[in-house]
This record gives structure tokens, sequence and C-alpha cells, in this order.
């Protein structure tokens, strides 16, 4: 019964497709080309949620070269994986941004939903999706305590973009500068599809430090690293990462604390355990290496055993 309701939830939801252009067909083509260089992940001898992440990764494969790409928000392992639908949370979620004193202002436009990759709008509020309304309500939490104005950020650097969706919303919200998302590879694609799809502007590499503003995907951490060391300290940054640094191994995350360290603001949101990691221990070894004037941490009241980690400078923007 759950799975038809849920199919018949999808067909009256789901958004319907604009005609293909000759753009759309230029984007799968560099989407496809792009994904055929990345070999699958070999699982033979990963167990657990590593085994279960890298046979998504393998499924995402597959599908970028056999199904259209231009309807990858309903793919079964999107849904899965990278894109909230129906979660009792999403109303509470939307209450809370509804009820804000910059819903009119800044949230309600930011709400909108597009067509790409074909998602699943919110019957509550089917101007826009499940997803979306999730990532406004980590948006304007982090506003309720730091007051930042998104608009004004000079670098973005996101942990683990998914498909793009926040770096989407930043933009929505009104920010036009530089935004970096460290990922693995086949989500840099996508997240480059996605991207170019809405006319946002993605860089290359090279293309980055000369330009004002732009996306940049990278998965490789000593591309990243010289990216860094040529950003000045001064600008105003943001650092995400939200259920993404906290999935990652407690070793390669040591890697990074020297870039988030330069952050003024940090929005972070993490599960209490995950796999051999207690991450709450680790969090506040984490806050009291990176030394903010302020530092909050606390459980997201309905989402048990998973909390927000939000920090500041002095900084007002």
């Amino acid at each position: 019964m759950k799975k038809i309701l849920q199919y018949i939830y999808q067909i009256l939801y789901k958004t319907k497709l604009p005609k293909t252009t000759s753009i759309d067909f230029k984007l799968i083509e560099d989407l496809r080309s792009e994904v055929k260089n990345i070999s699958p992940i070999i699982t033979d001898n990963l167990t657990g949620a590593e085994l279960e992440w890298s046979n998504n990764v393998n499924i995402i494969i597959k599908n970028i070269l056999n199904e259209n790409p231009r309807e990858f928000l309903s793919w079964d392992v999107v849904l899965k994986t990278m894109f909230v639908v129906r979660a009792k949370y999403i109303s509470i979620e939307l209450n809370v941004i509804k009820k804000s004193s910059y819903y009119k202002e800044i949230w309600k436009k930011a709400l909108l939903e597009n067509k790409i990759g074909r998602p699943t709008l919110y019957w509550k509020y089917p101007k826009s999706s499940g997803n979306l309304i999730h990532h406004l309500y980590h948006l304007l939490k982090y506003k309720e305590f730091s007051n930042i104005d998104y608009s004004k950020l000079e670098i973005v650097f996101e942990f683990g973009g998914g498909y793009g969706s926040m770096c989407r919303l930043l933009h929505n919200c009104g920010f036009n500068k530089k935004y970096i998302i460290f990922d693995l590879p086949v989500f840099g694609a996508i997240q480059k599809f996605y991207l170019k799809s809405l006319g946002i502007k993605v860089l290359r590499p090279n293309e980055y430090l000369t330009s004002e503003s732009g996306v940049i995907c990278i998965s490789d951490f000593e591309e990243l690293v010289k990216i860094f060391q040529n950003i000045s300290e001064q600008k105003s940054k943001l650092f995400i990462g939200t259920w993404s640094f906290s999935e990652t191994p407690i070793e390669f995350r040591k890697s990074f604390i020297p870039i988030i360290s330069n952050f003024n603001f940090h929005l972070i949101a993490y599960q209490k355990n995950f796999n051999e990691a207690n991450n709450i221990n680790y969090f506040n070894q984490f806050t009291s290496e990176i030394k903010k004037s302020k530092w909050v941490n606390f459980e997201i009241e309905h989402l048990k055993k998973s909390y927000y980690l939000f920090g500041s400078d002095d900084s007002e923007i």
C-alpha cells in the first residue's frame, strides 16, 4: 500500500518537462562523455555503509549512460539518497519557514522549484519540493544564529553537494560570487549538468582564479588545495557540510581542517554516529581546533540523533 501511495503521489506532483532543446542535448552529451571516463567502484571487499554507497554510485553511473538525465530526480537511487519527497519533517520545516520574518523578503522566492531533473513537488506547497524546503530550513536556522546576508558572501565551499541543490538555493537567495563543491566525480558531473541547465555559470579549474563569479566542481583534493592557496583569508567565506563531512572517514577529514579553519562561517549538520565514528566527540574536538568567537551545537528537535553545528567569527555581512 505504501508503494502504491508513493506512486500515485509522484504521478500527481511530478513536474512536466519542457521540450528538449539543442542546449539540453549538448548538456546530456557532455554529461555522458564525462561519466564514461569514470570507472565503476569495485565492491568485492566492501561491507556495510561503504558497500551500499558504492553500489548507489555504480547505479547512478549506469542510469546516466542509459536513462534520460533530464529526469534524474525521479530515479529510484536518487530518491533514496539525495532527494526528499514527502518525509514528515518537511511539514514542520515549511511551517517554520512561513512564519519567518524573512519569508516574504527572501524565502518565498527562493523556494520556487524548477523543472530540471523532473522533481516531485511537495503536496502542501506545490510551488516547491520537499528537498528544497529542507535545504532552505538549514539556511534559515543558520541565519537565525549568525544574521548572515547570503547575498554578500564572497566564497562558499560545500563539502558533498549532492546534485547541486544547495548551490542553486544560495543563488536563489542572491548569492552571485564563487562557489566550490568538493565531491565524488560522478556527483561533480551531475552538479555541472544540473547547474548549467539552470543557467548558472560553471567554471573550469583554470578559469576559477581569474573569474569574479561561478561554480567549480572538484574531486581532486590537491587541486582544491591549490585553489585555496590563492584565496585571500580576508574574504567572507561560508563552509557547508550537511550530513556529508560527518560521513567521511576521520583520517580524511583531517586533511580539510587547514582549509576549513580559514572560514568565517560554518554550517554543519551531522548524525550522532556514522560507522565507527562518534560524531559528537569528533565535533567537540573539531570546535576546539577551529577557534571561532561563537559555536553552537544542538540536536535538531524534529530529527532525532541529528545535530546542527554552527560557527561564526565577528564578521558582519
